[in-house]
């Protein structure tokens, strides 16, 4: 048996324990269903002993075992916090809260230009004790990132009901050029395009796919802007989401979303596609000399995200 117990550990315990199941604990700290029972898994690890009774991958109680931790796991907790928060005062002199610390967030490089700017007016009215270090790229790069302890949390985009903690779910849709579709004369679609590993790109090629829609690649840029103005420019037609495409009919009213006749009337419609979701993953650090925030970091940061993304101003 281990001489010493981990607090994130024992606070994910906690938490389910009070929330009574995997993915409501999960939900309360804003962690991944498999993330939840990961660390389940080393605290029994660690006490040497089962702490949950499980049955088909649920919570079914606890052990005798886990019933005799559960107070002092709640006293020990509450001892932790109760010192930080008498840390408080010198917070801003290189100590911290266990409401504060530093995140490394990545974010899909679309998101920042409409949504990041309000979360550092957000973050920094409302919760100046955390900083994040911020980090841009595709989907898949992040997943890796954050699986590897290089980030601590990210956004993601992905398919609707693909799993995670969901901070904002709208349509896919086509961004097309002023007059309409643009096609080749042989009927072959140009693509605007995120760089592979954005799960917007997958999404619309596999639906081509589907529909047996040529299709080519005309640009490749890492930034909405670059996207947009290439449509703008007649390049080809962009599988962006609803908040994007309103984003730039904002900017450049010519534009035009799809439904939209095509330039060619012989050419069948552009198939629909699937909502996406923007996500929070989570993970621990592996880094070597790094920290993970613990659960309450990432727990108020994934509030105030939820509510940035949403426009609610509370």
């Amino acid at each position: 048996m281990a001489t010493d117990l981990d607090m994130e550990l024992l606070r994910v315990f906690v938490a389910l324990v009070d929330a009574g199941g995997f993915s409501r604990a999960g939900e309360r700290l804003f962690l991944s269903q498999p993330a939840v029972s990961g660390r389940l898994r080393r605290l029994e690890a660690r006490c040497g002993v089962r702490l949950v009774e499980r049955a088909q991958g649920r919570m079914a109680g606890l052990t005798e075992a886990g019933a005799q931790l559960l107070e002092p796991a709640r006293e020990i907790l509450r001892l932790n916090d109760a010192a930080l928060r008498g840390l408080a005062p010198w917070a801003g002199r290189g100590a911290s809260t266990p409401q504060g610390g530093t995140v490394r967030l990545g974010f899909p490089d679309d998101v920042i230009v409409g949504d990041l700017p309000e979360l550092f007016r957000r973050l920094g009215a409302a919760h100046s004790e955390i900083r994040l270090e911020l980090r841009g790229g595709l989907s898949r790069d992040l997943r890796e990132a954050v699986a590897s302890g290089a980030l601590d949390a990210a956004l993601v985009q992905q398919a609707a009901g693909a799993g995670g903690l969901v901070l904002r779910r709208e349509p896919l849709g086509w961004l097309t050029p002023p007059g309409g579709v643009a096609a080749d004369s042989d009927g072959v679609l140009p693509l605007v395009l995120f760089p592979e590993g954005c799960a917007y790109r997958d999404l619309a090629v596999a639906a081509l796919a589907s529909a047996g829609r040529p299709w080519r690649v005309a640009v490749v840029s890492a930034t909405l802007p670059a996207l947009t103005a290439a449509v703008l420019g007649g390049a080809g037609v962009a599988p962006l989401p609803a908040s994007a495409v309103a984003s730039a009919l904002s900017d450049h009213p010519s534009l035009a979303p799809c439904p939209s006749p095509p330039l060619l009337p012989s050419l069948p419609p552009l198939p629909p596609l699937p909502d996406v979701e923007l996500v929070l993953l989570s993970g621990s650090s592996s880094v070597p000399g790094g920290a993970t925030p613990p659960p309450a970091v990432l727990a108020q940061l994934a509030r105030l995200l939820r509510a940035t993304l949403s426009g609610d101003g509370g």
